[in-house]
């Protein structure tokens, strides 16, 4: 089962690799910041009762229509299909025309509403999911001729939010700080110092700093929290005296195919319940196991530093040690290990 929408940061291919610190029986399951819901699809053979929460109403919407009338909703998007490609609809001048006079309805939190979001989504840039200041989506047209979606997965994906999830609108801070004790919570906000317009708010430091206190509170009460995020020196910091691990991922989008590389991301965890992961990295997929992030360095670095002053950690040696790459006007950088989590 894969998740029926694109979404930059989705963690489809990082799912497996997550979901191996979660128990085989999971009786209560929360995800504050869904997005596609990769690690929840994963998950759904073991979870007893779910919890999803995002802060864009447009996701939350499409997820209600998913799990209450998937053939209605397939029905309606179909339609937007064909006209999307019938060149030669009354008055329209091809893809682009309609594509760009759907986006211009709006989005409403109606049936219609989350048609015209799955079609927006799947018929958009690269997957790219990204709303304007006023809480419109501002995504130009892609150029695949990919389907909108799969009919036998999005069924599948219906089943499992129909058997155990219940789904709400709702802020990242307030899902921890009402999860009970024992539950198990996977929180992936946007990533510091990276693309955060997923809402009309956008996602800030503080944001941040907010979010890791809700979590740190979460798991003082006895839940079991895993949080992803970027790896850099702010985020080690944030969860300091969790177990942290770096993983491997793909960047899924960029202008150029040849841009799609690899980062390293912060896999960070506290809990009873959660079953650790080995000590050594985390490498994702047989490919990228044991290579470097291809940016023709020799170095392992992904080349760029986050917006937002984000510090990247920089492979150092052939066994792995990293050094902060430090701001340009400071002095030099500080050595670090794989799994420090000291701030900068």
């Amino acid at each position: 089962m894969n998740p029926f929408m694109s979404y930059v940061g989705s963690k489809r291919d990082l799912a497996q690799t997550i979901t191996r610190l979660f128990p085989a029986q999971i009786a209560d399951y929360r995800e504050p910041c869904v997005g596609s819901g990769a690690v929840f699809f994963e998950l759904s053979g073991r979870i007893g009762q779910a919890l999803l929460a995002d802060a864009n109403p447009h996701v939350t919407n499409l997820y209600r229509y998913v799990r209450a009338a998937p053939v209605s909703l397939m029905g309606l998007v179909d339609e937007h299909w064909h006209r999307h490609d019938a060149s030669t609809a009354a008055g329209e001048t091809g893809p682009a025309h309609y594509y760009y006079r759907v986006r211009g309805q709006g989005l409403v939190p109606t049936l219609q509403g989350a048609a015209r979001m799955l079609y927006l989504n799947k018929k958009g840039f690269n997957g790219l999911f990204r709303f304007n200041r006023k809480g419109l989506w501002n995504v130009p047209i892609g150029h695949g001729k990919r389907p909108v979606y799969d009919r036998a997965n999005l069924m599948a994906c219906s089943g499992a939010i129909s058997r155990v999830a219940t789904v709400i609108t709702e802020d990242v801070a307030l899902v921890l700080d009402l999860a009970p004790t024992g539950a198990f919570v996977y929180v992936d906000t946007p990533y510091w110092g990276q693309f955060s317009q997923y809402t009309a708010g956008g996602f800030s430091e503080d944001d941040h700093r907010r979010v890791a206190a809700a979590c740190e509170r979460a798991a003082q009460r006895g839940v079991n929290v895993v949080v992803s995020n970027s790896w850099c020196a702010e985020t080690l910091a944030l969860y300091g005296g969790w177990q942290v691990r770096r993983v491997l991922s793909r960047r899924s989008v960029s202008c150029r195919a040849d841009g799609r590389g690899y980062e390293e991301e912060l896999l960070a965890w506290k809990g009873a319940g959660i079953v650790p992961l080995p000590e050594t990295d985390v490498r994702i997929g047989d490919a990228a196991r044991d290579a470097e992030v291809p940016d023709g360095t020799g170095t392992g670095t992904t080349g760029r530093r986050p917006r937002g002053g984000g510090r990247l950690l920089r492979r150092s040696s052939p066994e792995g040690l990293y050094e902060r790459v430090q701001a340009d006007s400071e002095q030099g950088p500080d050595a670090a290990g794989p799994h420090s989590t000291s701030p900068a």
